[in-house]
């Protein structure tokens, strides 16, 4: 890794230890409660089934959400349009915003968050050294 700002994050395949990773450290950063109910067979594998908190209300703007990180430490990657990096705790997350549906014709809220640890370096993702020059 080089102290250049990069110029594009690349992304790689998931794994369902990476997946349950991510929760835990959205938990840590957030103190959110996303919990794993269950771990169930399905056809083509497993399937991981989580439960978090029920958020009512208005979707945020692009600029709210980037205001949100920003009250926490983190800033934006230059690189990037939406992806954040705090230093004190090394983590780096990268955000899709995706409206979906979280009530019928009520509300719609952004999708997940993936977050990557930027210390280490897993096929899910996104480690500092996945940062392509």
């Amino acid at each position: 890794m080089t102290n250049r700002p990069a110029k594009r994050l690349v992304m790689g395949k998931g794994t369902p230890m990476i997946y349950l990773e991510r929760w835990s450290l959205f938990n840590a950063v957030f103190g959110d409660d996303v919990r794993l109910e269950r771990i169930l067979p399905a056809g083509y594998g497993l399937s991981i089934v989580v439960s978090q908190r029920d958020i009512t209300g208005e979707a945020p703007t692009v600029e709210e959400i980037a205001a949100f990180f920003h009250e926490r430490d983190f800033m934006p990657v230059p690189a990037s349009q939406d992806a954040f990096y705090r230093a004190a705790d090394d983590v780096l997350l990268s955000m899709r915003i995706r409206r979906t549906s979280c009530a019928p014709k009520t509300a719609s809220c952004p999708s997940t968050f993936p977050f990557f640890d930027p210390t280490r370096t897993s096929p899910a993702g996104c480690a500092a050294s996945d940062f392509e020059e």
